[in-house]
């Protein structure tokens, strides 16, 4: 039997409630949080805020999206003017060129990882309290029964100008940007972070503890189960919500543009050390060591939900006999985190992306 939580029926741990506390708290001084979270109580509840909050908070996550097309934009009209030239003997410009088309594509994936998480913070607030405040109803039902820089920026071409004056408030125009979208994308990889976590955490021990229920009861010949089979199906509820209302849209740009980033962070810090400065280049080690903590922190987690809600549902179809309970079991579905169309996410997909970073980064190393 696994670690029994940090009290009977406790789904997440003291500590994933205290961090998002802490987040709730501190993120407010750094960019609009429009959400207040109540430790005692484990409430979060949306602030309605200012205008100027509300505001500021829908153009971070829109100047986000902004920020990415034209990045795309221009890298695509770098690789059209490449491709365009006639082929020449390899240069220091040709360096700074492949350089730049780099952290053109490094600028394009990092915040497309956080567009469902920024999206959802600046636009659909009401979904993060629908997900986080059923965890406690959850846990209240489990106890009866007894048992988680600057110049590389690739818009700065548009932003100079030969005014000085005009050159310098281009300049701090850019920085003011630059601290806008870094803080858009640390306020909603770290709430992806804690928000996963928890609610993954939840998920794998509410289906522990309901099938270490149906066991001890199944010891009684002839036992029911139907408050179990109740809390399961509204489980299943939520986590549908949780699913349509997030999951969709969140988790597959995360999944696949967090490989994209894991592989160009890990090719950098390998490659770009003698090109780049090094206060620019500490960031591609972080970027590599934060995108890789989500990949295998969060990841094992929601496929450790989806396995043990897959063993709970087989372990009901087998333990239930009666008529009702019967039917209502063969309707059981296993719960977690759905990405996409692509599924959900299971042990198979911790497996597949592990394959993919690696065998990525070894292609991309030994090509270019």
């Amino acid at each position: 039997m696994e670690a029994t939580p940090d009290s009977e029926g406790s789904l997440v741990s003291n500590l994933m409630w205290q961090l998002l506390h802490v987040y709730c708290y501190l993120y407010k001084i750094i960019s609009p949080l429009p959400f207040d979270f109540n430790l005692s109580k484990k409430n979060l509840t949306v602030i309605k805020g200012t205008s100027k909050g509300r505001f500021l908070s829908a153009s971070s996550s829109l100047w986000m999206f902004v920020h990415t097309v034209a990045c795309g934009f221009s890298l695509g009209f770098k690789l059209l003017l490449k491709s365009s030239r006639i082929p020449k003997i390899k240069t220091e410009s040709d360096t700074i060129e492949k350089l730049c088309i780099f952290v053109d594509i490094y600028f394009i994936i990092l915040p497309l990882c956080m567009t469902g998480m920024s999206i959802t913070i600046a636009f659909y607030q009401q979904v993060a309290p629908n997900i986080l405040n059923r965890i406690v109803e959850f846990e209240g039902k489990l106890e009866g029964p007894g048992l988680v820089l600057l110049y590389l920026h690739p818009l700065n071409n548009y932003f100079t100008s030969k005014s000085l004056i005009w050159n310098l408030i281009l300049q701090i125009i850019t920085f003011f940007l630059a601290y806008v979208l870094s803080g858009e994308v640390v306020k909603s990889a770290v709430a992806f972070l804690l928000v996963g976590l928890i609610v993954m955490q939840s998920i794998s021990q509410g289906a522990s503890l309901l099938r270490e229920i149906l066991k001890f009861k199944s010891r009684n010949r002839g036992a029911l189960f139907p408050g179990e089979i109740r809390l399961y199906r509204e489980f299943q509820v939520w986590n549908q919500y949780i699913n349509a209302a997030f999951c969709y849209r969140s988790v597959p740009p995360l999944l696949f543009c967090g490989v994209c980033i894991i592989v160009c962070s890990i090719y950098g810090t390998i490659r770009m050390y003698v090109s780049l400065p090094i206060f620019v280049y500490a960031l591609l080690p972080l970027t590599a060591g934060v995108a890789l903590a989500f990949q295998f922190a969060l990841l094992p987690q929601a496929a450790k939900g989806y396995e043990k809600s897959r063993e709970f549902v087989a372990f009901a179809r087998k333990q239930c006999t009666v008529k009702w309970e019967r039917k209502v079991a063969k309707s059981f579905r296993p719960i977690g985190a759905r990405c996409g169309p692509f599924g959900m996410i299971s042990n198979k997909w911790t497996v597949r992306v592990g394959n993919a970073v690696t065998d990525s980064t070894v292609t991309l190393l030994l090509t270019i």
